[in-house]
């Protein structure tokens, strides 16, 4: 696990410049900074690589890796290295290394890139630079875990793991993309190609971007070589429920003992739900005295610490916990723009940080458990879609009209009976009955700042952007809700989350539900597989009562949330008004400042009436705009 940064630019720049964009990144890759120059016709290239090491801990694995007429900036594990590397073997090829890096170069080098990526199973992004054909490859993980931006105008290309590192490059311009500012107060997270800065984009999942130079000018290309949306498209596997149960524990056995291959130790972040318990119960029939990671809350609605001890208990792991609490909250919450250098809203990363850093007091490397709920049908939102519409008392347009006369009064509700979110609510089921297509259903559901509220907030125009699915109604039904999530919620937020929470403290985090094998077997799975008494993932909750007692663990799901509602009237108070205290027309003139003070005000008259997240992700745009554009 590393980070890279690199600039091909017609200037000479001076050398402090990468070392300024590699010293940024320093908690990704501690062990380690290694630096190349070189030119392209009359062109500079820098280069610099942060290394974590993970394996083949000697200098001999550092990077940038040379081969012959390539070089190689590489972060994430290949997971399945030492069978591709036996491959090559036995085709004549040697090695000099001991680690997933050098199988890496050679496979692309021996099998061309697109075959080399079939074979890999693991996570990662990759910059391969070809020095005869003068081309730069840059290259992502099928799912999105590990992150790559670029920024690419008039003839310079700047590249990095993480949007902090192109900003220490002085050609770099910060000029705030009016489509992702739209996503950010959509979702609370910005999704898709464009970053939050104009003229700098992500690599998406599964995405070759190809660069080449020609005559002092640079062009690209990008391409996808894997596409979740085309295992949903395929007819649903017409197989057995207990065969698919078998085929799956097969599946998610091999992926987590994989995730295992380490020179260093190896832990679990272990919760009280099904997909976290999944990943320890399956390891530890392999692997004893399996260290496994909780975090808790004191608040007791959102505390299920002594649940997971239970579980780890039941497991016989080397259970390590410890507590989240307001004080933690206050030190952290105004550090996040730290870690996350694009807007992030999600309250969540604040336990993440703190279990990835008590984590890292006993490992280095730390498996999640996330996807599960976007491969098999795991959100309650799902359910109350599916409710709503086949409801046919609510389902029709009389119901239609009369929410959106209840409409015109819900904020007097609101504010005289404190009923919490009651006008967002109502417009959310108002679309649920318009929207026909599942996947546009909760691409409107899932907004934190309804369209209409984000045109209220934002002065500068912001087009809509159509979150399109080649998918048809017909074939892809209630799937279509985990695409959805699959292509957004899930690259764009939870791993970004999980990414920069471990890497913030130089902690390895893998995705073993992630493995491209278990994406493309969940995709065709029967929907009668996922689903039973209007709850989700049923066949992982089966698996797991292999396990695990069924009264043990089943329960509602609670997610990992934290009380946000009570930390923002309480100790997080003071930076909120500090925050919005700093708000003016010339530093934020995309922002209407007197939609702002009635976000803020709304929520302080009455709490329990307004959604926190409203606010969160107010004073998060505010803190991250001071810190890195300001």
């Amino acid at each position: 696990m590393c980070g890279f940064s690199g600039f091909l630019s017609i200037n000479k720049e001076d050398q402090k410049v990468i070392e300024s964009m590699a010293s940024s990144l320093h908690h990704r890759g501690p062990n380690n900074i290694g630096y190349k120059s070189s030119s392209f016709s009359n062109m500079n290239l820098e280069i610099a690589h942060n290394r974590l090491s993970i394996l083949d801990l000697e200098e001999r694995s550092n990077q940038p890796f040379n081969c012959g007429e390539f070089e190689l900036l590489y972060n994430g594990e290949i997971y399945n290295f030492k069978e591709i590397k036996e491959e090559l073997i036995s085709e004549s090829i040697l090695f000099e290394t001991e680690g997933d890096t050098e199988v890496v170069i050679k496979s692309i080098i021996h099998y061309g890139l697109e075959q080399a990526l079939s074979k890999f199973r693991g996570m990662f992004s990759i910059v391969l630079i070809h020095q005869r054909s003068e081309t730069i490859y840059l290259i992502r993980d099928r799912v999105g875990v590990k992150p790559l931006y670029y920024h690419i105008k008039e003839n310079i290309l700047i590249f990095g793991s993480e949007l902090k590192a192109l900003s220490h490059h002085p050609r770099f311009s910060k000029i705030i993309s009016p489509e992702a500012l739209r996503n950010y107060f959509n979702y609370g997270f910005v999704t898709g190609r464009q970053s939050i800065f104009e003229d700098c984009f992500r690599v998406l999942p599964g995405e070759i971007v190809t660069i080449k130079l020609s005559q002092s000018k640079l062009s690209y290309e990008r391409k996808k070589y894997w596409e979740i949306e085309d295992f949903f498209k395929k007819p649903k596997l017409k197989i057995s429920y207990d065969e698919a149960k078998e085929k799956l524990k097969s599946l998610l056995k091999e992926s987590f003992k994989l995730r295992m291959v380490s020179d260093v130790p190896v832990g679990v972040f272990l919760s009280s739900g099904y997909d976290s318990t999944c990943v320890a119960s399956l390891l530890t029939k392999d692997f004893k005295n399996l260290n496994t990671f909780t975090i808790g809350f004191h608040d007791k609605k959102e505390n299920e610490a002594h649940i997971a001890k239970e579980i780890a208990a039941k497991l016989n792991t080397n259970h390590h916990e410890t507590y989240c609490n307001e004080e933690d909250a206050i030190k952290l919450a105004s550090k996040l723009v730290d870690f996350y250098d694009e807007p992030f809203g999600d309250s969540s990363a604040i336990p993440t940080i703190l279990v990835s850093n008590f984590a890292k007091e006993k490992v280095t490397v730390s498996l999640s458990a996330d996807g599960g709920d976007e491969l098999f049908y795991g959100y309650s939102r799902y359910f109350t879609i599916n409710s709503i519409k086949n409801n046919k008392l609510i389902n029709n347009p009389l119901t239609r009209y009369l929410l959106i006369f209840i409409s015109f009064f819900s904020p007097l509700i609101e504010k005289l009976f404190k009923v919490y979110n009651l006008t967002t609510r109502i417009k959310k089921i108002i679309s649920i009955i318009e929207k026909v297509n599942y996947y546009e259903t909760l691409d409107t559901i899932i907004k934190i700042f309804p369209d209409n509220e984000v045109d209220d907030l934002i002065t500068i125009n912001t087009p809509k952007i159509i979150k399109a699915t080649n998918l048809n109604q017909t074939s892809y039904y209630k799937n279509g809700m985990q695409l959805w999530d699959a292509t957004h919620y899930l690259p764009d937020d939870i791993l970004v989350k999980v990414d920069r929470a471990t890497m913030s403290t130089s902690l390895e985090g893998r995705e073993p539900f992630l493995d491209h094998k278990i994406i493309e077997f969940a995709a065709q799975l029967p929907q009668s597989f996922l689903e039973q008494n209007n709850s989700g993932k049923k066949i992982i909750k089966d698996i797991v009562h292999d396990y695990i007692p069924k009264d043990l663990i089943d329960r509602p799901k609670t997610g990992f949330s934290v009380p946000l509602t009570d930390w923002l009237k309480g100790p997080l108070k003071s930076m909120v008004t500090s925050a919005l205290t700093s708000l003016n027309s010339k530093d934020f003139p995309e922002i209407n400042l007197n939609e702002a003070n009635k976000i803020y005000e709304s929520f302080y008259k009455s709490p329990e009436a307004h959604n926190p997240h409203k606010l969160w992700l107010l004073i998060n745009y505010i803190q991250w705009k001071n810190k890195w554009v300001l």
